[in-house]
């Protein structure tokens, strides 16, 4: 059961990047010219933070494998959350 638990938690996580991967190139590609450059630091170093931290467990197998995978999907909630509030203000306050 603590496996399927596992895999679960996996796949969602999965699911994540591949939102952010699509929130990251929209907001690249749409809004390169109005977003300042920190704005795309913070958004490319979270996001390469979050994956380091969820392969930290599986290259190493440690025994914090939870921990590290908790931490690493809290970067990436945070960040698609960031992103998307960005994205949608600045969809709403542009003319």
């Amino acid at each position: 059961m603590n496996n399927e638990r596992s895999k679960r938690f996996d796949d969602v996580y999965k699911m994540l990047l591949l939102i952010e991967s699509v929130l990251i190139s929209s907001s690249f590609a749409f809004f390169k010219n109005v977003m300042p450059w920190e704005f795309f630091n913070f958004t490319i170093l979270s996001y390469i933070f979050s994956i380091i931290l969820w392969c930290i467990p599986h290259l190493y197998a440690t025994s914090s494998e939870y921990f590290f995978k908790i931490v690493g999907w809290y970067f990436t909630v945070q960040i698609t959350l960031v992103t998307f509030a960005r994205l949608c203000l600045l969809v709403y306050v542009l003319p």
